[in-house]
C-alpha cells in the first residue's frame, strides 16, 4: 500500500497566518502593559526607599531635610540630596526610575565625576511647586530658601525642619522627574528634558510615584503643558486637591519669583498661565 502525503493549501497556511497575526495583535500589547507595570512597580519601590533613606538620614541630622549645594572653583561641583542619602541606600539605582532611560544627565553639564554611561536620577526633590534662580527666594517646599551668596560661585539650598511640616502624609519629599542636577519635581522644571509631547509618554502614562515625608510612597496622576515658564513645560496634578502637596504649610507665604502668595496658590497660578494642554 501506498501512503500519500498531503501538504497545507494555501487558503489553510493563510489562515494560519492570519490566527497568528490576531493572537499577537492582542497580546502584544498585554505584554507592552505588564512591562510598564512591572517599570511602574519597581519605580514605585525606588520611590518608598528612597522615602525610608529621608527618615534616616533626618534622624542623623537633627531632623532637618538635605540641604543643595554647587560650586563653581575649577570644576563644577554639585551636592544633590540624592548624593546625601546614598549612604543610606548603598545603591544609586534607587533613584532611578525605569521609565527614564536618559543617560549622562551629570556629565552633560560638566559635573566633576559624571559619567556620560551613568543614568540620569529619575526621582526630583521637594523644592516646592516652582523653582526659582534669584537669590532669597522660598519656594515652599523641603528647601526654606535659595541662596546666591556673594563672592561665591555656586549657590546653596537650605533645609527644612521636619517640624515645619503641616502634614507629612500630604508633602511629597521625591517624585518621578525628567529634571537634569539639581533633580527637583517641581512644576516648572520637571519636565526640562522630558522627549515627549503627550500625557501618554509620562512616566507611568502619568501615573507618577511619590514618596512622602512620612515615609510612605503612591501614584498621583499628573498631566503635561506648555508653559512661559522654567523649562516651557509644566506637569501638573490632574486632581487640584494635590495642588498644595510641593508645601511644607500650605498657608504660610513664600517668595517665589511669581511674587508672594501662600503656597499652596502657586499652582493654581502656574495653571492659569498653562497656553495649551498635552493630548492624552
Amino acid at each position: 500500500m501506498t501512503i500519500k502525503y498531503r501538504g497545507f493549501t494555501l487558503i489553510e497556511l493563510l489562515v494560519v497566518i492570519a490566527i497568528i497575526a490576531i493572537l499577537a495583535a492582542i497580546l502584544f500589547p498585554v505584554f507592552a502593559q505588564a512591562r510598564e507595570s512591572a517599570r511602574k512597580t519597581a519605580c514605585l519601590s525606588n520611590s518608598k526607599q528612597s522615602g525610608l533613606a529621608l527618615m534616616q538620614y533626618v534622624q542623623d541630622y537633627d531632623e532637618m531635610t538635605p540641604n543643595v549645594y554647587s560650586v563653581i572653583a575649577g570644576t563644577y561641583q554639585l551636592t544633590d540630596m540624592w548624593n546625601q542619602l546614598q549612604p543610606y541606600t548603598k545603591n544609586r539605582d534607587v533613584f532611578t526610575c525605569p521609565d527614564r532611560s536618559q543617560i549622562g544627565c551629570e556629565s552633560n553639564i560638566g559635573l566633576a565625576g559624571g559619567k556620560p554611561s551613568d543614568r540620569c536620577v529619575g526621582l526630583g526633590y521637594n523644592w516646592g511647586p516652582v523653582q526659582g534662580f534669584v537669590n532669597n527666594e522660598a519656594e515652599g517646599g523641603l528647601i526654606s530658601i535659595h541662596l546666591f551668596p556673594t563672592g561665591y560661585a555656586g549657590e546653596t539650598g537650605l533645609g527644612v525642619a521636619m517640624s515645619m511640616i503641616v502634614a507629612p502624609a500630604d508633602t511629597i519629599a521625591f517624585m518621578d522627574t525628567y529634571d537634569t542636577p539639581f533633580y527637583t519635581n517641581t512644576m516648572d522644571e520637571g519636565l526640562s528634558s522630558f522627549p515627549g509631547a503627550s500625557n501618554g509618554a509620562l512616566p507611568h502614562g502619568g501615573r507618577y510615584n511619590a514618596s512622602f515625608t512620612d515615609g510612605h510612597a503612591k501614584n498621583i496622576q499628573f498631566k503635561g503643558g506648555y508653559c512661559p515658564l522654567g523649562s516651557g513645560k509644566v506637569m501638573v496634578p490632574k486632581n487640584g486637591a494635590d495642588y498644595g502637596k510641593w508645601c511644607v504649610d500650605p498657608t504660610a507665604v513664600v517668595n517665589s519669583y511669581l511674587g508672594q502668595m501662600p503656597c499652596d496658590q502657586i499652582a493654581p497660578l502656574v495653571v492659569t498661565k498653562v497656553t495649551s494642554w498635552f493630548p492624552n
